[in-house]
């Protein structure tokens, strides 16, 4: 019986990739070699770039599972279970601890176990030998102030807005798994509140682009999704109950919108942690019946953002957020940590503009906060949102 492990790595990945293969001493590689990890013999079978891992390098060997070894494989995940110890060196156990690190790194690494056909494989899964775990100082040492870390906590921090994609096709099978994971996000008493509307047309992504100001990201990327507010569904609820939705006001439509966020959110996560990037719309509210019209719709549905996604074509630097003293108070609000912070948030985010040769003359936070919401953002959306079934009152 054989497993095999399929490791990939984007072009800017590169670098940690030929770290790792320089760990394991496969530095120089080819179809037919052999070589041993924790004891265990691997037969290289392919180094390949396959089509559904595009724009990656990939590396693809083979072990045999000793008799006291298992592979269980479940419709969620593929795991290599042991019953006993794996012989392996000092040496060894690090490597293994290493190619989990590695994995964890924001670098979108991948490790894959299960069947030798990668087509059959099921999820990506961090296994590993059953070994004590080497202290993180003999690991990597720039992992030990990391205490609480995971895969989603490297995605946020090294989370980027990407207005730029390439044409690599972006598979409705793929956007039907973000969207149908994201649709397990938390809901207000189950309501289920959104719809979302995928646009591929570029007629459609066009006129969009108008709505959203010009944005020619908007027209451009591959895929844009309408993340809508949908009360179509309860309204039909109440009227089998001979009830009706008159009377919905602004909990209704607070409840309805921040379900969609939560669900916009989750997609974005989702999408990222696939290799994808995306971009949050939120213009799509400077005329929200010109939206509801050219995506058709209904009474009671109203579009709160879009989202464009693709595979990313550039790699921006990130902007500073603001410190935590700011954001995250105990027990109570604390204004005067709030005001103090926001000197340092505005010289910080001037420092970064001028890093990206942007004009600092005037760019701070507390000066874009002043041109963004003075004067007052879409003045005509309450009467627009009501129109569309949404009463704000």
């Amino acid at each position: 019986m054989a497993t095999s492990l399929l490791i990939t790595a984007n072009p800017s990945s590169e670098r940690i990739l030929t770290v790792m293969l320089f760990l394991f001493g496969l530095v120089s590689l080819k179809v037919g070699d052999e070589l041993r990890l924790c004891s265990i013999p691997f037969g290289v079978t392919a180094v390949s770039r396959p089509r559904s891992f595009a724009g990656h390098s990939t590396l693809m060997i083979s072990a045999p599972i000793a008799p006291s070894h298992r592979v269980d494989q479940g419709p969620a995940r593929t795991q290599v279970k042991s019953n006993t110890r794996m012989p392996s060196s000092a040496l060894g156990e690090t490597l293994c601890d290493a190619v989990i690190y590695l994995l964890l790194k924001p670098t979108r690494l991948a490790l894959y176990y299960g069947c030798p056909n990668y087509t059959h494989w099921r999820h990506p899964c961090y296994a590993r030998c059953n070994q004590p775990k080497p202290s993180k100082e003999i690991l990597m040492p720039d992992s030990v102030n990391e205490t609480y870390t995971s895969e989603t906590i490297r995605l946020l921090e090294n989370r980027v807005s990407i207005r730029k994609y390439s044409d690599e096709p972006v598979p409705d099978e793929m956007v039907e798994a973000v969207l149908k994971s994201a649709f397990r996000s938390p809901t207000s008493s189950n309501i289920q509140s959104y719809t979302v509307i995928v646009v591929r047309d570029p007629e459609i992504k066009q006129k969009l682009s108008v709505v959203t100001g010009g944005q020619k990201h908007v027209a451009d990327t591959p895929v844009f999704l309408a993340f809508c507010a949908d009360m179509t569904r309860i309204d039909y609820a109440l009227m089998k109950h001979q009830h009706n939705l008159n009377e919905n006001n602004m909990e209704t439509g607070l409840v309805t919108s921040i379900d969609v966020a939560l669900i916009g959110m989750s997609a974005y996560l989702t999408a990222e942690s696939l290799g994808l990037r995306g971009l949050m719309i939120g213009a799509v509210r400077n005329n929200a019946l010109e939206s509801a019209k050219i995506l058709g719709l209904p009474h009671r549905v109203y579009c709160v953002f879009g989202m464009c996604l693709g595979w990313p074509a550039e790699q921006p630097p990130q902007k500073p957020r603001m410190d935590i003293g700011a954001t995250i108070h105990y027990e109570k609000y604390d204004q005067e940590a709030t005001i103090a912070s926001l000197d340092d948030y505005d010289r910080a985010l001037a420092a970064h503009y001028e890093s990206i040769g942007k004009s600092t003359t005037t760019d701070s936070w507390t000066h874009d906060m002043d041109n963004k919401f003075h004067p007052p953002l879409r003045d005509k959306l309450r009467e627009e949102l009501k129109s569309q079934g949404f009463d704000f009152r």
